[in-house]
């Protein structure tokens, strides 16, 4: 090997050539975390503009913080609240429709206390209306007024995503299953079943979403609902190591190593381009050449 820049076989480029275009446009498209930032953005703008009574009496700018309050962190306790429960086992193999709404259920009951506070601390008079109620009644109240839209609006939220699942699961069901010389050891066989037979068995990268997890394999990629931090551990026996908190790669399907401007990339065999953390490079490095 001359170096982290030297290429795989010119043979595999070609093979792999038909994907990169369909790859590019993947890389291009919008991640979980900016999609969220949006949704929040949308979701204050709208609220502040509609002004449901709990905002009654505040000016514009201080009915925008208070729904920029509430929708910010309520967004960041659904998407935690999923990816936790995502690692339970038993939880991570329901339906992904029946995860997301089980996710809202829980986080709407840890927020309401939150929510609480932020009506004390930033709503107008409207939020002493049940000051002689007890604490607990308050809370009941509280959760009430916001369960039902909150559930809503965070299935909407993932509603691409789950159509994304939807239709790689009816692909899967409706190709041929992997012939049995490739069927995966018992443990990958949770992971295996999420992802369509069109896509065969032999993985490039995998890109945690949140709670999602975006598998790129040779002959394409997919959304599932899966624990990024699961599969990793599934994948341990594979010839591939993390080089990210959200990023996995085959070792055999890295194109080049490249090292500009002090950040390090791993761009992938007609694939996508992922970063590698300072702390995993050395790691990197290593592997590849005990590879060679």
């Amino acid at each position: 090997m001359t170096g982290d820049t030297d290429k795989q076989g010119a043979g595999k480029q070609g093979a792999d050539k038909d994907n990169a275009d369909m790859d590019g446009a993947r890389n291009a498209s919008l991640g979980w975390t900016s999609y969220l930032a949006i949704c929040a953005l949308g979701l204050t703008i709208g609220l502040t503009s509609i002004g449901p009574s709990a905002s009654e009496g505040l000016g514009t700018l201080n009915r925008m913080a208070f729904w920029a309050a509430h929708v910010v962190p309520a967004l960041i306790l659904l998407a935690v609240t999923q990816m936790a429960l995502g690692q339970i086992k038993r939880l991570s193999t329901l339906p992904g429709l029946l995860q997301v709404i089980l996710s809202a259920t829980v986080a709407a009951i840890l927020f309401s206390p939150l929510a609480l506070g932020i009506d004390g601390l930033l709503a107008g008079a409207a939020a002493l209306d049940d000051d002689g109620d007890t604490l607990l009644a308050r809370l009941v109240s509280e959760l009430g007024h916001f369960f039902v839209p909150l559930v809503l609006i965070w299935t909407l939220i993932n509603a691409p995503s789950l159509l994304q699942l939807e239709r790689g699961g009816l692909r899967s069901r409706t190709e041929d299953a992997p012939p049995p010389e490739a069927a995966p050891p018992d443990k990958l066989v949770a992971f295996w079943a999420r992802l369509p037979g069109r896509l065969g068995r032999d993985l490039v990268a995998l890109s945690a979403e949140l709670h999602y997890v975006r598998v790129y394999t040779t002959k394409g990629d997919t959304l599932i609902l899966f624990p990024f931090g699961r599969a990793v551990d599934l994948l341990q026996d594979q010839n591939g190591m993390q080089i990210h908190r959200s990023h996995w790669v085959a070792l055999d399907q890295i194109d080049e190593v490249v090292s500009r401007d002090g950040r390090v990339t791993c761009q992938m065999i007609g694939g996508p381009a992922l970063p590698v953390s300072r702390s995993y490079r050395a790691a990197l490095k290593a592997a590849r050449r005990g590879a060679v």
